[in-house]
């Protein structure tokens, strides 16, 4: 039973009724020197909400900062997984590199399974990505679609979003509306 969506963000938390979820991507990597992500993490007792979680969708680096390690700490997806695994049932960690190739790691804690999905990384930064990458995760998830799979259509989604997107200034907040149709 899915129960409770919980987004958090630098300035607030947002409860919707009948989901369960943690989707944060409260601050992207560069945010990091002025805002530290534990002190915000800290303020609002973030590990005691990651237990209400069904889900939890952090990137790496917010990954590395649940498991008590420091942002810029260069940890394999194995033993971040052992420890996401006691603060959470399953979780999608988005932008894990290793060997310049990049992941997406889910653990789905219903199949007691971790996978590490490659994708095509496009080197182009656009503002709420991360944001776009845990709701359209969640848009599939709630439609019937296992996590894996999910996870499989919002890589593909994102990487469409992105390539029609490129004409834009990097730093622009990424366009969706427009895309619609071809992302779900």
């Amino acid at each position: 039973m899915i129960t409770l969506i919980l987004a958090i963000g630098v300035n607030s938390i947002c409860l919707f009724a009948d989901v369960k979820f943690i989707a944060d991507n409260s601050l992207n990597n560069h945010d990091l020197k002025e805002y530290p992500l534990y002190f915000v993490w800290d303020e609002i007792n973030y590990k005691e909400l990651l237990k209400l979680a069904d889900i939890i969708i952090p990137n790496y680096t917010e990954s590395l900062l649940l498991c008590g390690y420091r942002a810029n700490d260069d940890v394999g997806y194995d033993v971040i997984a052992d420890k996401l695994k006691m603060l959470a049932k399953s979780f999608v960690i988005t932008s894990y590199v290793e060997n310049n190739e990049h992941f997406v790691i889910v653990y789905d804690h219903i199949l007691d399974k971790l996978d590490k999905i490659a994708y095509e990384y496009l080197p182009y930064s656009l503002a709420g990505t991360g944001d776009i990458f845990a709701s359209i995760l969640i848009s599939n998830y709630l439609n019937g679609y296992d996590l894996y799979t999910s996870s499989i259509k919002t890589i593909r989604s994102i990487n469409i979003l992105i390539k029609a997107n490129m004409h834009l200034k990097q730093g622009k907040p990424l366009a969706i509306e427009q895309y619609l149709d071809k992302i779900f």
